[in-house]
């Protein structure tokens, strides 16, 4: 659970929750792995974009979801 703006969000998926596992999408961070390759959820770009799930992985890159906490929307 991270937060942002205030609001405890789910690292995930950035639904808002109070507890883990998310009742949204079902993310622990408990029973997550690493990937030494792969940002780590909660990461913060450009002191705005918070880093969530991979959304895709191809040939030329990965596809994160993003949070934007200057527009508070994913």
């Amino acid at each position: 659970m991270i937060e942002i703006n205030g609001k405890k969000r789910c690292e995930n998926c950035f639904e808002e929750i109070n507890k883990t596992p998310c009742s949204y999408c079902g993310y622990d961070p408990a029973n997550s792995t690493s990937d030494s390759t792969l940002l780590l959820p909660g990461s913060i770009l450009s002191e705005n974009y918070m880093i969530g799930n991979v959304i895709g992985i191809g040939g030329f890159g990965v596809t994160y979801l993003a949070y934007s906490k200057s527009a508070d929307s994913r």
